[in-house]
């Protein structure tokens, strides 16, 4: 290939579509591990029943804006986290 046919071809993509899909599931992921991270964590607990319910859900939410979670997104990713592993069950969590 020469350098007009080069100037001259239609781009190529740079990344496939569906590496795009699959970005954005390792995203969730992540973002679902961290606040798994988040709920089962002894000082959540030990935040809720030292400063109740909405300290304890204000920390909780706070925390999930320092991991770039959109506000819109929280009770999504709290639902996935409480139900990510069938080991745990969701009566072990105060309500976030």
């Amino acid at each position: 290939m020469g350098f007009l046919d080069m100037l001259l071809s239609k781009p190529e993509p740079s990344l496939p579509i569906s590496y795009d899909a699959d970005f954005s599931s390792r995203n969730i992921v992540r973002l679902t591990d961290g606040v798994y991270d988040l709920l089962y964590n002894k000082s959540y607990e030990e935040r809720c029943h030292r400063d109740g319910q909405n300290a304890c859900s204000a920390w909780l939410h706070g925390q999930m804006d320092h991991l770039g979670i959109v506000h819109a997104q929280h009770e999504r990713l709290i639902i996935l986290a409480k139900f990510r592993n069938g080991d745990r069950s969701p009566r072990d969590l105060p309500k976030a």
